[in-house]
Parts: C-alpha cells; sequence; structure tokens
C-alpha cells in the first residue's frame, strides 16, 4: 500500500514508453550495424530478447541513477548527467555481462552505435515528458479554481 501512494500514474507512464524507446534504438543499431541481415539477427538469432535484455539492464541504472524520481528530470542539467552516468553503468553491466556470456551480444558494436541514439532518445523523451506533465498540471490546477 506505501509503494503503490508513492508512485504516480506520471511515473508509472515513463517505464514502458522508455522501455520502447530503448528497444526501439536497439533495433535501429541493428539495422545500421548490419544492413543485410539485420531482420534475421533480430527473429532467429533471438535478437529482440537481446535487445530486451538490454533495455531492462538501462532501465535499472536509470532508476539507481534516481532517473524515475519525477523532480529530477526538471532539472536539464542534473537530468542529463545522471543519464549520462546511468548509461555509463549500463555500458560496465553490458561489459560484465557479454565478457561471461558472449551469446547475449546482438551483433558487433551494435550497443556501441545505440549509445548516442539511446542518450538523445532518453533525455529528449523525459524532456518532452515534464513538458507535457507542465501543462497538464496547469490545465488542473485551472480546472480546480474553476
Amino acid at each position: 500500500m506505501a509503494l503503490t501512494s508513492r508512485i504516480s500514474g506520471r511515473q508509472f507512464a515513463v517505464v514502458p514508453c522508455e522501455g520502447a524507446l530503448v528497444v526501439a534504438a536497439i533495433v535501429l543499431a541493428t539495422r545500421l550495424r548490419l544492413p543485410d541481415t539485420w531482420w534475421q539477427v533480430l527473429t532467429a538469432e533471438r535478437g529482440l530478447a537481446k535487445a530486451i535484455l538490454i533495455t531492462i539492464v538501462c532501465q535499472v541504472c536509470l532508476y539507481y541513477s534516481d532517473l524515475y524520481d519525477l523532480r529530477i528530470l526538471s532539472d536539464r542539467r542534473e537530468l542529463l548527467v545522471r543519464s549520462l552516468q546511468a548509461f555509463g553503468a549500463t555500458s560496465l553491466v553490458l561489459t560484465g555481462l557479454y565478457y561471461w556470456f558472449p551469446e547475449l551480444i546482438i551483433g558487433r558494436g551494435v550497443f556501441l552505435i545505440s549509445a548516442p541514439f539511446l542518450v538523445t532518445v532518453i533525455v529528449g523523451w523525459r524532456m518532452a515528458f515534464v513538458w507535457a506533465t507542465r501543462r497538464v498540471s496547469m490545465r488542473e490546477r485551472r480546472e480546480r479554481s474553476l
């Protein structure tokens, strides 16, 4: 009960949308890095499951960087710094996983190509989310005052 009272609907909406964006960035990077075999990599070689693993690791690192605290999202500089730290941690965790379990690698260089997409997409998504949240909050306050 205490946990549900601390998680708002807006916070709950961030996670699945962000997960979908991370998977999309990885699929795009796979298509760019492996233009002839990208579909086979994603389907026959379980690339989509590997992309979901990357997404989970990424979101756990974002969580431990306090990036699911919506108050932090309003400061753009703090958002960028914490996002870069989270992606650095994601890289380290994935490096360890890939060292011990090389079969988890989607393709050589895919994560490296997807990293700039991930930073851009996540920071952009969060800035857009804060902007939209503020607009909704202002509208809700106006409706309450009427």
